[in-house]
């Protein structure tokens, strides 16, 4: 084996791949979630009505984030003061896994994790709560 180059089995590339498709997937429900809590928070609110309005409203989950004293929960932590930051982590560090482990596969297939992407955010943004 060639110094740098990981040889990977080809079942192990196709779970691979299903993992960097689903972790993309995701990435792009979160971010559909995320669009939704900022331009369609009352059809989030039909859909769901039992929400807590001072973790997912942004218009009031905001200070959730700056009335806590804590640097930890206004910085590296700030995914777990309200729904606005949590699905912009969870958007992004599934993107960065999905990324990572399609590299180990087919570097040059990464921009295939966009349509996996771009699906989960349709599904949700369009279709979940654009008919709600």
């Amino acid at each position: 084996m060639k110094a740098g180059i990981i040889k990977i089995h080809e079942r192990n590339m196709i779970t691979l791949i299903i993992i960097a498709a689903v972790l993309a997937f995701i990435s792009g429900m979160s971010e559909g979630l995320n669009n939704t809590l900022l331009f369609r928070y009352s059809k989030f609110k039909k859909r769901f009505p039992k929400a807590n309005d001072q973790f997912w409203e942004p218009s009031v989950s905001w200070k959730n984030k700056h009335d806590n004293d804590s640097k930890l929960d206004n910085t590296l932590f700030s995914f777990t003061t309200d729904g606005f930051h949590l699905t912009k982590f969870i958007r992004y560090w599934t993107l960065i896994l999905s990324s990572t482990a399609m590299a180990f596969v087919f570097w040059w297939a990464i921009p295939f994790l966009w349509i996996a992407r771009m699906a989960g955010f349709h599904l949700t943004w369009t279709l979940y709560f654009g008919k709600a």
